[in-house]
């Protein structure tokens, strides 16, 4: 199991390739592309999400730059397990340095109409902050993604307190795969000044030439603007997939004054794709109408 941290969100994830290759919910992400991790032998670094699709509450992050192999979980590739089959729950909780383990057993299945995948109900109660985690077998074999409580009741498959997973199989044969490949499917707003009432205030727009290895970056691609507030290290993320080769536009509008720049206050913006930070950055002025052309 991985311990994942974005701001305040903290939640679990499962290293499923030595490599540095984490499977997890999406949801706790936010807008962030980027996750501390740490594993439970102690080791810490940095995640990159390769590809999220919020609709599932699923993303895979690879770790940046690893100086080492990691200890992983392989996910099963066959049939779900049996009825009353024993399996072993694990997640980490808020600010705990090891993974909690809890013996329970399937209890039942339900199948997503929309999608077709199984999740797993578990025996034992959820108290919530338990996504991420793993239904590991007696073979050390991931078995189950442990899927967000409030997630399960809105697709009308989970009830209040009850534990579910989604089953390893569809995560093997499928969506891991398709995140690989780079899905991008984001329906959070975090940091987005999209509140009703007052008019927001005017955003900052930042846009020109971008180019990666060498080339323009194409069509499809995602470009994310990092906003950091420099007196409290407060950041925000904002994103834009690119729409014509070798362009990009990014609208950036925070309800938060604070992060508008004054006498007493900077907020730097840093560009990322692909793991990347550009040598360039702008700052965050309400208003704001920047070109930057970015080069990675």
């Amino acid at each position: 199991m991985v311990k994942l941290t974005v701001g305040a969100n903290q939640w679990t994830g499962v290293m499923i390739e030595s490599s540095g290759v984490i499977v997890t919910t999406s949801l706790a992400l936010g807008s962030s592309p980027l996750a501390a991790f740490r594993t439970f032998d102690g080791s810490t670094g940095q995640a990159w999400v390769v590809g999220r699709d919020d609709n599932l509450d699923l993303a895979i992050l690879e770790v940046i730059n690893p100086a080492q192999t990691f200890d992983a979980i392989p996910a099963h590739g066959g049939n779900p397990p049996e009825r009353n089959e024993a399996l072993v729950l694990m997640h980490y909780q808020a600010n705990s340095f090891g993974p909690d383990k809890f013996n329970s057993s399937v209890v039942g299945s339900r199948q997503d109409g929309a999608t077709g995948i199984d999740y797993l109900q578990m025996s034992g109660f959820s108290i919530g902050g338990e996504q991420g985690g793993g239904a590991v077998d007696a073979k050390g074999v991931l078995r189950g993604l442990r899927m967000d409580s409030a997630r399960m009741i809105a697709l009308g498959i989970g009830r209040i307190g009850e534990v579910w997973t989604m089953d390893a199989f569809a995560l093997s044969s499928a969506m891991v795969p398709r995140l690989k490949a780079g899905v991008s499917i984001i329906n959070v707003t975090d940091g987005q000044c999209t509140q009703l009432g007052a008019p927001p205030p005017i955003p900052a727009i930042y846009k020109g030439d971008i180019t990666a290895n060498d080339a323009p970056l194409a069509a499809g691609q995602r470009v994310y603007a990092r906003v950091t507030k420099t007196s409290t290290g407060e950041e925000l993320w904002f994103s834009q997939v690119v729409e014509t080769e070798g362009r990009y536009f990014i609208t950036v509008s925070i309800c938060d004054a604070s992060f508008n720049n004054s006498t007493t206050n900077t907020s730097v913006i840093e560009f990322w794709f692909d793991s990347n930070a550009t040598a360039t950055t702008s700052t965050y002025d309400v208003g704001k109408i920047a070109t930057n052309d970015l080069t990675f």
